[in-house]
């Protein structure tokens, strides 16, 4: 995540699938920016539907009057807007800059954890997604993903996990199963939900204890998100 994309369309989406996931249910959430340093140019730019209400309010009416007011009407593009409203109510946010190197990181994961002990759901938001072959764990730029032996890790100790992934320039359906069977092998999930449009994907490692509630949850974002495809894979 960078504070540049703050507002953005993905991220009205993003909110709007937390709120969901959490509101109705008693849980609670952390969330891991994963922020990276703002790089200039023109990312982050994709705001144009905070200018037409008509046509993406009723998504999510709390969510959207929320990011017109910051990003239209006060100029606003930093997540700190979101940590010091009320917005995601049972929410706690980790928004250290992330390291490159291993020391540093394992570090920052550690530090994560700890604010994140007692919270059902955990949401990482790495620029990019979950890691790639390219990019090695303690290596350049792998601030920009989040690691798998990072999502074990935290499956571990009990949190149901809520992972931003972008869509690389690979056919959507054979990328989407590879990451679901990816994420289940290294975590030992058996309930992989995946929420996504044309851009972007969000994959759920659901907790056997958290499932009953992210089922509810499916419902109602598909109700409210047409258009956004959500699925459900019990893995074995």
């Amino acid at each position: 995540m960078k504070n540049q994309y703050f507002g953005d369309r993905r991220d009205y989406l993003k909110y709007s699938l937390i709120r969901m996931l959490i509101s109705d249910y008693g849980l609670s959430a952390a969330v891991c920016w994963l922020l990276t340093k703002s790089c200039g140019g023109s990312d982050g730019q994709k705001i144009e539907y905070l200018s037409d209400p008509q046509s993406w309010r009723e998504y999510d009416p709390l969510i959207y009057d929320f990011l017109r007011s910051q990003v239209v009407e006060k100029c606003v593009r930093d997540v700190k807007a979101l940590e010091e409203g009320s917005l995601l109510r049972n929410c706690k946010y980790f928004s250290d800059i992330v390291p490159d190197d291993k020391i540093s990181r394992g570090k920052y994961l550690d530090d994560f954890l700890n604010l994140a002990k007692d919270s059902q759901l955990v949401f990482f938001d790495p620029d990019m997604g979950m890691e790639v072959e390219s990019v090695k764990f303690g290596t350049k730029d792998s601030s920009k993903y989040i690691y798998l032996k990072e999502l074990e890790e935290s499956f571990s100790l009990g949190h149901s996990l809520l992972i931003y992934q972008h869509f690389p320039r690979e056919k959507r359906p054979p990328f989407i199963k590879k990451q679901i069977r990816r994420l289940s092998n290294q975590t030992g999930a058996e309930s992989v939900f995946v929420f996504h449009d044309n851009e972007v994907a969000f994959f759920l490692a659901a907790q056997p204890d958290h499932r009953i509630y992210f089922d509810q949850a499916c419902s109602k974002i598909k109700s409210a998100w047409r258009g956004l495809h959500v699925s459900t894979t019990t893995c074995d």
